[in-house]
């Protein structure tokens, strides 16, 4: 009887645990703030999943950083 018990209880203990891992990995994901930009990618490199992106196919020029360090390596 002491052998069925423990087997019981371990059998609990991991349908428990499951569950737990499955109500965890259900969490909602929230919506994406509001930006002020044309375009834009939140990407999460470790799930390989986008997080948030607004317009990524929209064609848009490089921002003023890239521009000057360009012109500063060409010229």
């Amino acid at each position: 009887m002491n052998r069925f018990s423990n087997a019981l209880r371990a059998l609990l203990l991991a349908v428990a645990a499951s569950t737990l891992s499955l109500v965890a990995a259900a969490q909602t994901v929230p919506a994406p703030p509001d930006v002020a930009a044309r375009s834009y990618l939140l990407l999460d490199v470790t799930a390989n999943q986008f997080l948030a992106q607004k317009d990524i196919d929209m064609p848009v020029e490089p921002a003023s950083l890239t521009k000057l360090m360009s012109a500063y390596i060409v010229f």
